[in-house]
């Protein structure tokens, strides 16, 4: 059952539907991303199933390098990389942020003294997880040859509000649409987490959980 209503994060129009008496889930598409809200304490991110392969063959051979660098390089500088991000305060809880050619803003729902104009911080943080490992799916489907179909996923990250408290929990639910077999799938996902820079933190230190589904039949859970 959907009820319409006004999205706790954009302050959008938007819908909820009833999983069950005890959790309503909140879904909003927003250019072509699907973001889901759940109860308090919980922060989810999903990204929409669709064609993953369509690469220009510039791009392919592109990955391929970036990627192959990355398994055979010996060169300890290139190894050290690093990334930056550049923040200025607006006005109430609302700031700019400049990431090299790109600016967007952090905001938070007006419960929380914000106003609406932008994700919140924990928003982007398993954003940023969730995108991160499926670029890995997408990289290494792409240099090893493994067809895929469509790919899509969702994260959802558990955390105690508890003051010095943090994450305690993130689930991953990765979708895949392949005529691989299983365990060409399974490799997949072992080597798409051991490529990604932001599951290998987090794994140091909050429970991580992959559940693995291929053609919609549930192939693996916490593949760590």
């Amino acid at each position: 059952m959907l009820r319409s209503g006004s999205c706790p994060l954009f302050g959008i129009p938007c819908y909820s539907s009833n999983r069950s008496a005890k959790l309503s889930v909140i879904r909003v598409l927003i250019t072509g991303q699907l973001f889901e809200f759940l109860p308090e304490g919980i922060w989810c991110y999903s990204i929409s199933p669709g064609p993953v392969m369509k690469i220009s063959q510039v791009r392919k051979e592109l990955i391929k390098e970036h990627l192959l660098k990355r398994r055979e390089s010996k060169d300890t500088a290139y190894l050290q990389g690093a990334t930056r991000i550049d923040l200025t305060y607006e006005e109430d809880v609302r700031h700019k942020i400049k990431a090299k050619d790109f600016t967007f803003y952090v905001d938070e729902s007006e419960a929380a003294g914000g106003t609406n104009r932008g994700p919140n911080p924990l928003s982007f943080f398993i954003t940023g997880a969730l995108s991160c490992l499926m670029n890995q799916y997408v990289r290494l489907a792409t240099v090893d040859d493994i067809d895929i179909e469509e790919l899509s996923g969702s994260v959802r990250g558990h955390f105690d509000r508890r003051i010095k408290g943090g994450f305690t929990r993130m689930i991953y639910d990765i979708k895949i649409k392949s005529t691989e077999n299983k365990e060409r799938i399974l490799d997949l996902a072992k080597n798409a987490e051991d490529y990604c820079y932001v599951h290998n933190t987090l794994t140091k230190a909050v429970m991580m959980e992959t559940n693995l589904y291929l053609n919609e039949e549930l192939i693996s859970m916490n593949l760590l």
